[in-house]
């Protein structure tokens, strides 16, 4: 039996058993288990693991130890664990609002293809008298819970009854809810009538019934957990409640970079409060919680009045339930620096516009376009061998034979590793060169059509030839279960020939830090891998790909606000934010800002990027514009050339490949997307590392690309041409 990584293996034998018990009934309450040998031999671990996964069960009431006698089954009900122990609380609201999201839009599928014609009619009856009684407005608790039920049993699938009463839990919260939100109880009505007409038609698609499902329950998951939203978003979004010379509180969500003090330590937020009139409270977590902190601020009946750092994926949800502000009236008329940078760059508005036409966020911009995610080689070791730079499939493999049989390190061993990476990525993304990316693309030579890389004909090459690469020992075999953090101190061997990584992380960090401990040490970004094309996989475009600033529907002075995050795009603005104050962090020098020694000799010893960090929030992310005048006097020189001559080059040919990370998905869309990719995700990543390896042969392709298409892939590459097409 295989066990999942993602959880322990106690935990998972627990499972194993629990589902002995539940679902297989093959042990009834009393019944005593196995014993420990026997039990331990039928799961395949060791009786060490079987008994941290009996302790588990024990601690859940699901079994009992009696002394001398051995282990019993003392309880079959899953929900006195699942449910038991369930508040009345927003994050419990929000994890069950979520699950029906995840469970609910599958099951009425099923329960359309599946229900009998008294299945259909009773499933019909129970959302006429919902809808009725919404009109009349009634209670209508238990017509929800009958509708559900009943589309839970028509589904035929004997684990939905198990789900019966998490959902009824669920119901009944977002019952009460959607009487507070009118939305809501519009969106129930609507998705409502969808489903009864799918029902009545029988005519559906997984992706009809996810959109028609998805948009009331995410609504719920949102306006359920306490935001003010809907009756906030309209007296907010007219504000300027305090006069213009009134001082006020202005509360910010901002993740905390690692090279960053805290933000009200910051001088620069200390000028602006000044400009403004304005006093900061931060929440201000570090970037590794940052996702966990803000799904409890968006909980919170107090919300603050901006978030910034918000993933791009979650704006339009959050949009669409008024939780946080459309911006497009206030960029038209009271945004005129950012208005401006968005007018002058191609495409900005369009990637910034979501697909129920509105802009909810403002955008971090780039002066100029660039990658950073090459392939890094040893430069030292190239000058060794009396070779270029490999640019060509052959360059890189003629290299990779020479670093084999080379003691380039001169330490006597045979230790050289080619090429390795801190996840197969590294690897993967060499299917570049065979004009595929290692995701969805558009591919040039087929009008533009969106593609999944992973079963492309092309991406089929692209991995026989990783296979022939590692069969003959150029790639590390440690790369398939590298990560970063095991990765780094692998580089600190002086052993690796070339590598996949970030330009400042990665190609910077290493010239700065290696050549103490290896004279000569050096390395340099490389063009990208030349085959049938010569691509970047990874580009930064703009606006970045992230939701710099978002003002939410419980800000009270938007106008204020808007004030403050517009002058961010201004040109004095811009530098404030990019150089500091000036005479302490900059001075100007031919016109030029020039950073002081406070940043490039910091009396601290601080690193540049870490000295700039005590002042601003540059070197992370914000709604202003990144400055080349900062980002260049901070690149060491192997940076900046690996951005002249390997990226820029290369991007515009690139764009043609590489599908914008900041693509606005409709909130249906977006649903079925990640649903079907989170199966096909797996999978294809499984598949992949079993082919380069050898333990899957590549005659299996075939097999392998079906099943990627049964799992509904062909749905989710409509979906991006869709949006794509505008």
């Amino acid at each position: 039996m295989e066990y999942k990584k993602s959880q322990s293996l106690s935990e998972q034998v627990a499972d194993e058993i629990l589902d002995m018990i539940v679902v297989k009934k093959q042990f009834k309450i009393g019944d005593k288990l196995p014993n420990e040998t026997e039990l331990s031999a039928l799961l395949n671990v060791s009786r060490t693991t079987l008994r941290e996964a009996i302790k588990m069960l024990v601690l859940q009431d699901i079994v009992e130890i009696k002394r001398g006698k051995g282990t019993f089954v003392k309880s079959d009900e899953v929900d006195n664990f699942t449910l038991g122990n369930l508040k009345s609380n927003t994050s419990d609201l929000a994890d069950l609002l979520e699950m029906r999201l995840i469970i609910e839009p599958m099951g009425a599928y099923y329960a359309t293809k599946r229900a009998s014609d008294n299945e259909i009619e009773k499933i019909i009856e129970y959302g006429e008298i919902i809808e009725q009684k919404i009109l009349n407005n009634e209670d209508r608790t238990d017509a929800e819970q009958q509708f559900h039920n009943a589309i839970a049993k028509a589904s035929g699938n004997s684990f939905m009854k198990e789900l019966v009463p998490i959902i009824s839990k669920a119901i009944n919260e977002s019952v009460i809810l959607s009487k507070q939100y009118e939305k809501a109880t519009e969106l129930t009505l609507k998705d409502h009538r969808m489903i009864i007409d799918f029902m009545k038609e029988r005519k559906i698609s997984r992706r009809a019934v996810c959109s028609a499902m998805v948009a009331s329950l995410a609504l719920g998951v949102l306006e359920g957990c306490g935001s003010s939203s809907s009756t906030t978003a309209s007296s907010a979004a007219g504000s300027g409640a305090a006069a213009s010379n009134e001082r006020i509180t202005v509360r910010i969500l901002k993740s905390k970079a690692a090279n960053e003090v805290a933000a009200e330590q910051m001088d620069v937020w200390k000028v602006l409060g000044e400009k403004f009139n304005m006093d900061f409270e931060f929440d201000n977590p570090p970037q590794d919680n940052y996702n966990e902190r803000l799904n409890l601020v968006m909980m919170d009946a107090q919300l603050p009045d901006i978030i910034m750092d918000m993933p791009t994926t979650e704006v339009l949800k959050y949009g669409e339930s008024g939780v946080i502000l459309s911006l497009n009236d206030y960029i038209d008329n009271s945004m005129p620096n950012l208005k401006k940078e968005i007018d002058k760059r191609d495409g900005v508005e369009k990637a910034l516009t979501y697909s129920d036409g509105n802009i909810y966020y403002m955008p971090m911009l780039d002066e100029k376009v660039s990658g950073n995610m090459p392939y890094i080689v040893r430069t030292d070791w190239l000058e060794k061998l009396g070779i270029e730079s490999p640019v060509t499939l052959e360059d890189w493999e003629n290299y990779w034979h020479l670093v084999k049989t080379t003691d380039l390190n001169g330490n006597g061993t045979n230790d050289e590793i080619p090429f390795s990476s801190y996840d197969m990525t590294g690897l993967r993304n060499f299917c570049t060169a065979f004009g595929c990316l290692d995701d969805f693309y558009t591919d040039p030579d087929d009008g533009g059509k969106v593609h999944y890389g992973p079963i492309d004909p092309k991406y089929k090459e692209a991995v026989t030839w990783m296979h022939d690469m590692y069969e003959k020992g150029y790639i590390d075999p440690e790369i398939i279960t590298m990560d970063y953090a095991s990765f780094v101190p692998k580089l600190a061997q002086n052993t690796v020939a070339s590598f996949y990584g970030p330009l400042g992380g990665m190609l910077a960090a290493q010239n700065a830090t290696m050549p103490a401990s290896f004279p000569g040490f050096h390395v340099e970004a490389t063009l990208p891998p030349k085959g049938d094309a010569q691509i970047h996989s990874y580009i930064d475009q703009e606006p970045r790909a992230i939701a710099a600033a978002t003002i939410t529907a419980g800000c009270k002075n938007v106008d204020r606000v808007i004030a403050l995050l517009d002058y961010m795009y201004s040109d004095e603005g811009t530098l404030l934010i990019n150089m500091g104050i000036e005479g302490t962090h900059y001075t100007m020098q031919d016109g030029k800002p020039i950073f002081t020694d406070y940043v490039m000799k910091n009396p601290d010893g601080l690193s540049p990027k870490n000295a700039i960090g005590t002042f601003t929030f540059a070197q992370s992310s914000g709604p202003f514009i990144l400055s080349q005048d900062e980002v260049t006097q901070l690149d060491d020189d192997s940076v900046n050339r690996a951005k002249q001559d390997c990226i820029i080059p290369f991007l515009e040919e690139s764009k043609k490949y590489v599908i914008p990370g900041s693509t606005s998905f409709s909130s249906e869309d977006d649903a079925v997307r990640r649903a079907v990719m989170a199966d096909v995700d797996t999978y294809v990543d499984e598949m992949i590392i079993k082919f380069v390896s050898g333990r899957e042969p590549l005659s299996n392709w075939d097999a392998y690309v079906e099943k990627v298409n049964g799992m509904g892939i062909a749905e989710v590459i409509d979906i991006y041409q869709k949006t794509l097409n505008g």
